[in-house]
């Protein structure tokens, strides 16, 4: 099962106590890379990302990082399942797999 990374920068700046707590996490799905984080100009706000170019500067709707996790997660899943329905339009009836 896949693991969520810590993945936070800090700068020279940044106090030991804001070190502390985690603002960047990772989640790598096969070929795609999830990412919840927080931004210095958003406090209290987390965003997510998914590349390759899935979607980018997301807020998300949760103040608790678990479920901004679950949200990312889920909005891949949405456009996932999106797109697949998509492809499956695109094929004639009766064509079914790769020749």
């Amino acid at each position: 099962m896949a693991a969520w990374k810590d993945v936070s920068s800090w700068s020279q700046s940044d106090s030991a106590e804001d070190r502390a707590v985690p603002k960047a996490w990772e989640l790598v799905i096969g070929m795609f890379r999830v990412r919840v984080y927080r931004h210095r100009n958003a406090p209290g706000v987390w965003f997510g990302v998914c590349h390759p170019n899935v979607f980018e500067g997301v807020e998300l709707g949760s103040k608790d990082i678990d479920e901004a996790k679950c949200q990312a997660v889920a909005k891949l899943q949405v456009i996932l399942l999106d797109a697949t329905k998509e492809l499956s339009e695109a094929i004639p009836q009766g064509k079914v797999g790769l020749e």
